[in-house]
């Protein structure tokens, strides 16, 4: 619905244009309004990464202390299970693999 109001407004601007008006000078302010959207949004960018890691190395030590309880804790239950002893050994790697696949989604949540 939008997009056929859109193109209607589109023609009629095009319309107003083909009749030999010449294009409005700018010296250059539509170059220098780009380049300070493209500079903001390139600092924004950095600093939102660069928090992402820093926020995500300093949960480094918590989150290991859960996963280390939490693995203490798949220990009890699957204690009497078989070929199961290997599950609490691998808790550093899977806290690297859950910070790995949530630090893009904080990322893209932080950037909207």
């Amino acid at each position: 619905m939008h997009d056929a109001r859109d193109k209607h407004e589109d023609e009629r601007l095009r319309e107003l244009f083909t009749h030999g008006l010449d294009a409005p000078a700018d010296d250059g302010f539509t170059d220098a309004v780009m380049g300070r959207i493209q500079r903001r949004l390139r600092i924004r960018k950095t600093v939102l990464t660069i928090a992402t890691v820093s926020g995500g190395l300093l949960a480094l030590g918590p989150a290991y202390d859960l996963s280390l309880a939490f693995s203490n804790t798949i220990a009890e239950a699957t204690a009497g299970w078989g070929e199961t002893d290997w599950l609490p050994q691998y808790r550093v790697l899977a806290m690297a693999a859950l910070t790995a696949i949530l630090a893009p989604v904080v990322t893209a949540i932080l950037d909207d």
